[in-house]
Order: structure tokens, then C-alpha cells, then sequence
């Protein structure tokens, strides 16, 4: 089945943005990202506030996040926020750009359940633009205007493919999808199954492995990474 995620831009911004400046794991960002490049940021002024809902095995995943950049472009945070049923959970993570042995390389960190993740990739000396993404003002809650069951197995998909492993039921060896990723993200979702495959379905560790990976590609793909890390960023059981 094909499943493309419709949203909103947030009107109302102003309780996710307290939201993150509140959280402590927001806070520990900051600091983190402030020791390796002075950032400037007017945390009043996010350049994307963004809120979507998504069934996932029957489950309603309802994901809100607000991305924070700085004056020079350089510097971009971000912060996630799932709820599913009575679970909710937040994801932080930034990516700068600094200076080493005169070039520029990114550098990134996420914190997940209080763990820090850094990533580094000498081969981008700029971040990645951010792309328009879909803008339903009258968007309804799934559960009121979509019949559950039917959006409980699905393929993610982007213009114009769909994901052959991020997904319920979407994988090698499961009723759909299957074979060669189509992109960076699926390729995590395929490792995340094998993971679960070795270890057990559910496994944390696996869980948390993932999330890691998503969070590289959450300004490429912003609402499917966003949905894997809402999911599996301990909403998941874990």
C-alpha cells in the first residue's frame, strides 16, 4: 500500500518551542553544539514547525517537531516530539558546520533516552536544504477520516517511489517491499530488520540504532525520518 504522510505547518508554534527550551536534553544540545561552534539562534523564529499524524500497526503516531537555525546558516537543531496512545517521548539532535585543518566538515550529535550519538561527515561542508513538505490546514485526525486497519500495513513512500523496508509488514521476506533500498533511510530500516531478525523483534538496542541512522536524514526525507525516530525513539516498549 502506499502511504505518503500529510501534514501541517504549526499556525501556533509557541508551545513546542517552549516545549524544547524547557527540555533537558534540548539544553544539553545546545551547550554540546555551543562548545564546538558559537552559535546565534533566535529560538523565537524556528524556520520550521511541522505536525503530522500516522497509523502504524493500528496505533495513531502523532509526531510534532520544530527546527531551529542560526543567523549564519551553519547550525541547525531540532526537536522531536512523539506521542503514541499514553507514551510520548522526544528526540533531540543538531548539525554544524566547523573548521578543521581548513575545511569544513559537519558535525552532528544526537541525544536519545539520555544518550549522546555523534556523527561526523568530512565529506559535507554545507547542510542539507530543507524541502517544501505538504500543508493541509484542514487535515483531519487518521482515526477520524481513515479506515485503520487498512493503514495498519504499508510501504513509506516519496515521490515517486516507494520504500522497499520502512514500514509495518515492509521488507525482505514480509508481504511487501523487499530487495535493494531506495535511499539512506531505507537502507536503516533494512538493518533494523535484520537486527530484530538476530536479536529479537522489539529488541531496544536495535531500536536505538535506528534512530541513530534516521536522524542522519531527517532535513532529506523530514516527515519519514521523523515518523521511524517518532516510532522507535522509545515509544516502541522501550
Amino acid at each position: 500500500m502506499k502511504n505518503t504522510i500529510k501534514g501541517k505547518y504549526m499556525e501556533d508554534d509557541r508551545q513546542i518551542i517552549n516545549e524544547a527550551l524547557k527540555n533537558e536534553s534540548f539544553n544539553r544540545l545546545i551547550q554540546e553544539m555551543d562548545s564546538r561552534a558559537t552559535i546565534s539562534i533566535e529560538y523565537n523564529h524556528p524556520v520550521l514547525a511541522y505536525e503530522f499524524e500516522q497509523t502504524i500497526s493500528s496505533e495513531t503516531l502523532k509526531c510534532q517537531f520544530v527546527v531551529f537555525e542560526s543567523k549564519d546558516g551553519k547550525t541547525r537543531l531540532r526537536y522531536d516530539k512523539a506521542i503514541v496512545g499514553d507514551k510520548a517521548n522526544s528526540v533531540v539532535s543538531g548539525k554544524t558546520i566547523v573548521q578543521e585543518n581548513n575545511k569544513n566538515v559537519l558535525k552532528g550529535l544526537a541525544i536519545i533516552n539520555g544518550e549522546k550519538h555523534w556523527m561526523e561527515d568530512q565529506f559535507k561542508d554545507a547542510l542539507d536544504d530543507i524541502p517544501d513538505l505538504e500543508d493541509d490546514q484542514t487535515l483531519e485526525p487518521q482515526g477520524e477520516s481513515e479506515d485503520v486497519e487498512a493503514m495498519a500495513r504499508f510501504c513509506l513512500y516519496d515521490f515517486p517511489e516507494f520504500y522497499n523496508h520502512c514500514g509495518p509488514d515492509c521488507g525482505d521476506g514480509l508481504p511487501l517491499g523487499g530487495g535493494t533500498p531506495i535511499n539512506g533511510l531505507d537502507t536503516c530500516c533494512r538493518a533494523h530488520d535484520r537486527c530484530w531478525r538476530e536479536f529479537g523483534e522489539g529488541d531496544c538496542e536495535c531500536d536505538a540504532i535506528l534512530v541513530g541512522c534516521a536522524i542522519d536524514y531527517i532535513d532529506t526525507y523530514p516527515t519519514n525520518a521523523s515518523a521511524v525516530i517518532g516510532w522507535f525513539g522509545n515509544v516502541n516498549n522501550c
